[in-house]
C-alpha cells in the first residue's frame, strides 16, 4: 500500500500494525548533510532574519568558528553543550558548531525563568554553555567558568568534523510528573530521517520556510535541518510570539512555501485570518486537530495541509497525512500513517496487536526512537522497550489511545496519562501541581487542563491554603511564572476551601471543571461599577471563553496570550471606540485599567458637550 509521497508503507491486513521502511537507510550525520547542500550552492541564501541574510557558505564558517571556540575550550565528541539563544540568525551555525564536534545540543530558550534553566543545567551538566550577552545574564555564578559568549567567537579551525549517526544530536527537556523537567536524548539517525526523502511534505532547494518555533521546542528541529539538508531558504520570524498579522506579512515579503504551526496558532490563524498563509503548505499538531479549521485554512488558499503527530520521543513527527482543497479532511481529523524510517503498533494492555479499527494504546518502532532519558534508566526502561515485531528493534510506549485504519492512517482519540500538549508544548498537570505545594501555606493542588472552545487547551489550578489573603491567586501565579515556562503557568489559579469528592473517595475532576464551564458560558456579574467595566468583562469572556471574576483579573493571567490579545483590540476597538494600542494594553489589562482607559478617552469629547 502506497504511504505519503508514494513510498512504501506495509500495513497487515488484520492487525494495526503498519510500518514505512526509509529509502535511505545510511544517511549520515546531521553536519554532512547540511555541508553537502553547502558545497553545492556556497552563495545561495540559507537564512533570513531580522538582522540580514546568511549564505550557506557564511553559515559554514560560522559553524566552523564555534567549533574551533569549543574545541579550545576542552569540548570532547559526546559532550552536552548547552545553547541560550533564542530564534536568532546566528542559532543556525551555532547549533551546527556543536553537532560537528561531535557534541549534542541542549537548547534553552532565553525567555525561560532563570530558575527553570538552572533546573535544565543542574540536570543536563553540560561541559560548555554558549550564550549570547543577554541570555547570560540566566546563568549563576557556578556556570561562569563554562561559558563561551558568542561575541567571543572569532577563530576558524580547518580540522573536519568528527560526528557519526549514532551520536547524539540534541537533549530536549520537558515536563515531569515529579516536578523535574526529564531530557530526552535524540541521535543523529533520528533526525536525518526528516531530512532524506521527506516524503511527509515537499521539500527541495526552492523551498522558502518560516521558522516560527522557539529552540527549545523540538519542532524547531523541523524548522532547520530538512531545509538546510535541501539547500533551501529559511525565513525566521523575530524573536517574539508570531501573530496572524506577523505571519501573513513574512509570508507576503519573502514568498514562503511551508511553515509548521502549532495547532492552537493554527486554529486562531483559521478563525481570524485564514487567507494569511496563502499558497503555502501548512504543517500542524502538537495538540488534537480540527478538520472544520483545516478546511478554513485550504479555502483561505493554502496549498496544503499536512496534519503531523510525534512525541519529542520519537524526534518531532511519527505519523502525518496530507490534504488539499481536492482531497479534504474530515472528522475524525486523520493524524496519517507512519513517515519514512517509522513503524506503528496499536497495542492492548498485553502488549499485544489489536484488530484493525480497535482501539489501543500507540507504540512506535524503527529508526524514530530516541535513545531515552538522560540519567534516568528507570523511566528509560519504563517507556522504551525491545520491539517484538522488529528483530534488535526498539519501541517507544506513547501514551495515546488511537485507532488504525485499514490504510494504516490513525485516528488519534486520547490521552492515556495526565501529560497534555499546552501551545505546542508537552505538560504534566502534576509537575505544576508539585510546585505549588511547594509553596508555604499552600496545603493542596489539583491542575487540570480545559478545553473551553475547540483547540484552546488551558491549564487551571485549583488549591487549598492556610493563608487568608487578598490577592493571593496573581501571588501564587507571580511564583510560577517566576519558576516555569509560560505553558506551564495555569490560566487560572481558583482557591476552594476543599476539594470535591466523587463516591469512591477520589477528587471530582468533574466538579471542578464545571465551575469553570459555569463561569465560561455565565453572564457579566452585576458587581461592576458601570457600563464601560461590565462591557470590557463581557468581552474578556467572549474572547477567553472564561469569565474574569473581579475588576483586577488581568487578560493575560487568564489564559491571553499575544494572539488573543490582538483579537481583544480588535473587539475593543469595533464595539467600544478604544483607541489605544497592544502596548496600553500590556500596561494594565485588567478590566478595571482596561475601563478607566475607555473613560479617560472619553473625557475629553464629554467635557466639550453643552
Amino acid at each position: 500500500m502506497a504511504g505519503i509521497g508514494g513510498l512504501r508503507m506495509i500495513v497487515d491486513p488484520q492487525l494495526s500494525l503498519a510500518r514505512h521502511d526509509h529509502p535511505a537507510p545510511e544517511r549520515g550525520s546531521i553536519g554532512e548533510l547540511v555541508r553537502a547542500a553547502a558545497a553545492r550552492s556556497p552563495g545561495a541564501p540559507a537564512l533570513i532574519g531580522a538582522r540580514g541574510c546568511m549564505t550557506y557558505a557564511e553559515l559554514i564558517d560560522r559553524a566552523d568558528r564555534v567549533r574551533a571556540a569549543l574545541t579550545a575550550r576542552g569540548a570532547r565528541r559526546g559532550d552536552l553543550i548547552a545553547v541560550l539563544s533564542g530564534r536568532d540568525l546566528d542559532l543556525p551555525a551555532l547549533l551546527l558548531g556543536v553537532l560537528d564536534t561531535g557534541c549534542g545540543y541542549v537548547p534553552i530558550a532565553p525567555h525561560y525563568p532563570r530558575s527553570f534553566t538552572e533546573t535544565v543545567l543542574a540536570a543536563a551538566r553540560p561541559a560548555l554553555i554558549v550564550a549570547d550577552a543577554g541570555s547570560s545574564l540566566q546563568l549563576g555564578a557556578e556556570w561562569h567558568d563554562r561559558l563561551i559568549g558568542t561575541g567571543d567567537i572569532h577563530d576558524k579551525t580547518d580540522v573536519p568534523p568528527v560526528t557519526c549517526a549514532s551520536d547524539t544530536a540534541y537533549v530536549i527537556f520537558t515536563s515531569g510528573s515529579t516536578g523535574r523537567p526529564k531530557g530526552v536524548v535524540v541521535r543523529h539517525d533520528n533526525v536525518t530521517r526528516l531530512m532524506v526523502a521527506p516524503a511527509y511534505t515537499a521539500i527541495d532547494s526552492s523551498s522558502i520556510a518560516l521558522a516560527l518555533s522557539p529552540p527549545s521546542f523540538d519542532a524547531a528541529v523541523f524548522d532547520l535541518w530538512p531545509f538546510l539538508a535541501a539547500g533551501a531558504r529559511i525565513v525566521l520570524h523575530p524573536d517574539a510570539p508570531p501573530t496572524p498579522d506577523s505571519i501573513a506579512e513574512l509570508v507576503r515579503r519573502h514568498g514562503v512555501t511551508t511553515t509548521f504551526i502549532t495547532t492552537g496558532l493554527f486554529n486562531r490563524i483559521a478563525e481570524d485570518r485564514s487567507e494569511a498563509l496563502a499558497g503555502v503548505e501548512i504543517l500542524t499538531g502538537g495538540e488534537r486537530g480540527s478538520a472544520v479549521a483545516a478546511c478554513r485554512m485550504l479555502d483561505g488558499g493554502a496549498r496544503a495541509i499536512v496534519h503531523c503527530y510525534g512525541p519529542t520521543e520519537t524526534a518531532v513527527y511519527t505519523t502525518a497525512a496530507r490534504f488539499t482543497a481536492d482531497a479534504r479532511p474530515t472528522e475524525p481529523f486523520s493524524i496519517g500513517g507512519p513517515i519514512a524510517g517509522t513503524s506503528c503498533y496499536v497495542l492492548d494492555s498485553d502488549q499485544q496487536p489489536v484488530a484493525l479499527g480497535t482501539e489501543g494504546e500507540l507504540w512506535i518502532g524503527g529508526e524514530a526512537v530516541a535513545a531515552g532519558y538522560l540519567g534516568d534508566p528507570e523511566l528509560t526502561q519504563q517507556r522504551f522497550r525491545p520491539d517484538p515485531f522488529r528483530p534488535q528493534g526498539r519501541m517507544y510506549r506513547s501514551g495515546d489511545s488511537v485507532r488504525m485504519q485499514r490504510d494504516g492512517s490513525l485516528i488519534f482519540l486520547d490521552r492515556l496519562d495526565a501529560q497534555l500538549k499546552i501551545r505546542g508544548h508537552r505538560v504534566e498537570p502534576g509537575a505544576v501541581a508539585r510546585h505549588l505545594e511547594a509553596i508555604d501555606g499552600v496545603r493542596g493542588a489539583v491542575v487540570l487542563a480545559a478545553e473551553l472552545s475547540p483547540g484552546d487547551v488551558r491549564l487551571h489550578a485549583f488549591v487549598t491554603t492556610s493563608i487568608k489573603s487578598n490577592g493571593l491567586e496573581s501571588q501564587l501565579r507571580s511564583r510560577l511564572q517566576a519558576e516555569l515556562p509560560p505553558a506551564m503557568v495555569p490560566a487560572r489559579i481558583v482557591i476552594v476551601p476543599s476539594f470535591p469528592l466523587s463516591a469512591n473517595g477520589k477528587v471530582d475532576r468533574d466538579a471542578l471543571l464545571a465551575h469553570l464551564t459555569a463561569a465560561a458560558g455565565g453572564s457579566v456579574e452585576p458587581h461592576y461599577d458601570d457600563r464601560d467595566q461590565a462591557a470590557v468583562a463581557a468581552l474578556f469572556t467572549s474572547v477567553l471563553k472564561l469569565a474574569p471574576a473581579s475588576l483586577d483579573d488581568d487578560f493575560f493571567d487568564l489564559g491571553g496570550d499575544s494572539l488573543l490579545a490582538m483579537r481583544l483590540l480588535g473587539q475593543l476597538r469595533t464595539q467600544l471606540g478604544w483607541e489605544g494600542t497592544l502596548q496600553d494594553l500590556y500596561a494594565d489589562a485588567t478590566v478595571r485599567g482596561v475601563a478607566r482607559r475607555l473613560a479617560d478617552m472619553a473625557a475629553p469629547f464629554e467635557a466639550g458637550v453643552l
